[in-house]
């Protein structure tokens, strides 16, 4: 970290410490607002699949499994990603992530692209 000179008027930083440049800070405020983005849909996403599985006619129990299991497999996702960034590096896990997310999203568009590409 560079340390900047104080203003003048006020006292230098502890020795030892430094003064976190507005570039630090700004990619830091940057990931918090990502993170909280996220944590607003999650929460979203976690109020409305109840819902709709209400509407469509599914039991209450069925409703409490399927939101158990989404919270389930966001702990897992969690701990699966930062073990994958251990062992392959954040660049190659984005990679990975976006090709998963980009097939999840064609196999939902294109019904049955699986098995056209099985064959």
């Amino acid at each position: 970290m560079k340390s900047n000179p104080p203003a003048a008027g006020t006292a230098a930083p502890a020795l030892g410490t430094a003064v976190p440049d507005r570039s630090q800070l700004w990619v830091v405020s940057l990931l918090l607002v990502i993170v909280g983005v996220f944590q607003l849909g999650s929460g979203v996403v976690s109020a409305i699949v109840p819902i709709k599985l209400a509407n469509s006619g599914f039991a209450p129990s069925i409703l409490g499994w399927v939101s158990t299991a989404f919270s389930i497999g966001f702990l897992a996702g969690c701990i699966g990603a930062a073990q994958l960034i251990g062992a392959l590096g954040i660049n190659r896990v984005i990679v990975i992530m976006a090709l998963a997310n980009a097939a999840a999203t064609i196999a939902r568009i294109v019904p049955g692209w699986l098995a056209i590409i099985a064959r």
